[in-house]
């Protein structure tokens, strides 16, 4: 039975062995990603495995209900790159 905390997905590096992926609200940042896109999905899951979930966690800008809490990132920004926002608003880079 897969925890309740995320969704078991399978990670090629360790054949068989499920990924949960979690999602806290509370995380310290949200890596905002295309989940339309294979490379954007494989980069994203790459660039946060070294992190515990409740520093990272990692939306899809695809999702309807994702972009109405980041007011301050466009769908046009998204397209072009991953946006990293910090809990408190700020993006990331800039």
């Amino acid at each position: 039975m897969p925890p309740a905390s995320g969704i078991p997905k399978k990670n090629a590096a360790h054949a068989g062995a499920p990924v949960v992926e979690s999602h806290p609200s509370n995380a310290t940042f949200t890596l905002l990603y295309d989940g339309h896109c294979a490379f954007c999905e494989t980069s994203s899951r790459r660039l946060i495995a070294p992190f515990p979930p409740a520093l990272v966690r990692r939306l899809s800008f695809r999702d309807p209900a994702v972009l109405s809490q980041f007011p301050q990132v466009t769908a046009e920004q998204c397209e072009h790159a991953m946006q990293l926002i910090a809990r408190g608003g700020e993006k990331e880079g800039e």
